[in-house]
């Protein structure tokens, strides 16, 4: 056999080897070291979501699916949740002159919410920050709580009349 066929052959074995290596062998996507703490959460998610009542709608309980992907090589943390009639779409990045993780999400009726954090505080972090809905313009406090790399939970607050009212609970279990 000449140089170049042995050659050749080779590349093929090699290519052939390395495409059927199992998923959990190729490397995913990282994020920044200001967004590592978010790394877990690169994947898709199955949540238990309850919402408040808003106007005449009655609170809900849904199963979503929520998306996470490392968006910009590394620079954001994208999240795509799926809902029975909803969609939406955040973005959590770092802000270098404040020091700040900060997020911008956006929901199909037109809810915009813009919020910031220092960082994670053990297993925490606190997002605060504007909802804006409409003519509703309400301060927002998002909680989530990393139990193990599988299970998280994400509560969302706004202040009504002084005081903070849970208006969403998602308990979330990667697939």
């Amino acid at each position: 056999m000449n140089r170049f066929a042995t050659v050749l052959l080779f590349a093929i074995a090699a290519f052939s080897i390395a495409a059927s290596a199992p998923d959990a062998a190729r490397a995913e996507p990282r994020l920044y070291p200001t967004l590592a703490p978010f790394q877990f959460m690169v994947g898709s998610w199955q949540c238990k979501s309850w919402t408040a009542a808003s106007g005449r709608a009655a609170p809900r309980l849904d199963a979503i699916t929520a998306r996470y992907s490392v968006e910009g090589g590394g620079a954001a943390l994208g999240q795509h949740v799926i809902g029975p009639d909803y969609r939406t779409f955040e973005l959590f990045g770092y802000q270098p002159s404040s020091k700040r993780i900060v997020t911008s999400a956006y929901a199909d009726d037109g809810t915009q919410v813009l919020a910031s954090s220092p960082g994670w505080a053990g297993n925490a972090i606190t997002l605060s920050g504007k909802l804006q809905r409409g003519s509703l313009d309400a301060d927002l406090r998002d909680i989530m709580v990393r139990f193990t790399d599988r299970r998280f939970t994400d509560t969302t607050e706004i202040r009504e009349r002084g005081r903070w009212k849970t208006v969403a609970n998602s308990d979330c279990n990667k697939r």
